[in-house]
């Protein structure tokens, strides 16, 4: 289940993305802007009452973070309803999601 992330998740957040340069900007993001900006926004993939992915979109922009274990038929649903002038996420994860330079114009690996 997606669900907006709220101030409340924090530590959460940082346990999922502390392992991961792109966690760490979503990390900086969050701790710098809050959760409350109209070009900032956070979402949760939940999964039995544990978070399993972090997306945040900050302006045109995504960064997305996940656990092994995350739901990954949701979250590609999920990013493809927006668009995003790049999507950033660690290497495994843009392959699982089938990202490369024909799907989606900028997606950084890391």
């Amino acid at each position: 289940m997606l669900k907006r992330a709220e101030l409340k998740d924090l530590k959460e957040i940082e346990l999922l993305c502390k392992n991961s340069v792109v966690g760490i900007k979503i990390i900086c993001q969050l701790t710098a802007y809050g959760f409350d900006r109209d070009f900032l926004e956070a979402w949760l993939l939940v999964s039995e009452y544990n978070p399993v992915a972090v997306i945040v979109r900050f302006y045109d922009d995504a960064s997305v973070v996940a656990s092994q274990n995350a739901d990954l038929e949701q979250l590609q649903i999920f990013l493809g309803m927006y668009y995003y002038k790049s999507i950033m996420c660690p290497q495994w994860l843009c392959d699982k999601l089938g990202f490369d330079s024909y799907t989606i114009k900028n997606s950084y690996r890391y």
